[in-house]
């Protein structure tokens, strides 16, 4: 004979396993690129995040050099600083096989909370040359520090850039591909 369980257990342990897969989730992209071709010039943005765990509680354990258990707004500023240039070490993007130079516009940060909470950092680059009418090749180059994980690329193109040949609906780069981009300014 089959014994019917209590409903109220039945939920409990539902909560219970969906809080334990929450809890174990982990980001399968901490990296994300994108990517705004416009005719007055390039726009890149680039997120980061540092997971919560071990990495982001070494990190503020080293930027936190008074060994005061807290960050102080300049250990926080120099933390900040450290995650911006981590997120773009390994970005090139390139026109017509020339690299652009992207300048930093934006960088927003988040790094407090608690010794091992996660950490993120929005980054924005630009580059605003004139790209002429006519057909142009942009090559995107980045991986994350771990090169197994791949990095997507979301591209949007502003009015005036069409493209040339379209690319898969999902672009990612990592160490070992980039991404060939083929599009057409119609005007400047």
């Amino acid at each position: 004979m089959l014994r019917r369980s209590n409903p109220w257990l039945q939920c409990i342990t539902i909560a219970l396993l969906h809080c334990s897969i929450a809890g174990a989730h982990v980001e399968r992209y901490p990296k994300r690129d994108a990517l705004t071709i416009a005719p007055t010039g390039l726009r890149l943005t680039v997120d980061y995040l540092v997971p919560s765990g071990d990495v982001a509680l070494a990190l503020r354990k080293i930027f936190d050099r008074d060994h005061s258990g807290a960050l102080d707004d300049g250990e926080r500023a120099a933390l900040r600083e450290h995650l911006a240039k981590e997120a773009t070490v390994f970005l090139r993007v390139s026109l017509d096989g020339r690299d652009v130079k992207l300048e930093p516009r934006t960088t927003i940060a988040d790094v407090s909370g608690a010794e091992d909470e996660r950490m993120t950092v929005h980054v924005e680059l630009a580059a605003t040359q004139q790209i002429a009418e006519g057909d142009h090749r942009v090559l995107v180059s980045d991986h994350h520090k771990d090169r197994r994980i791949a990095v997507p690329l979301r591209v949007t193109l502003a009015a005036g850039v069409r493209w040339k040949s379209r690319p898969p609906l999902l672009i990612t780069v990592d160490g070992a591909h980039d991404a060939e981009l083929a599009v057409v300014v119609t005007r400047p």
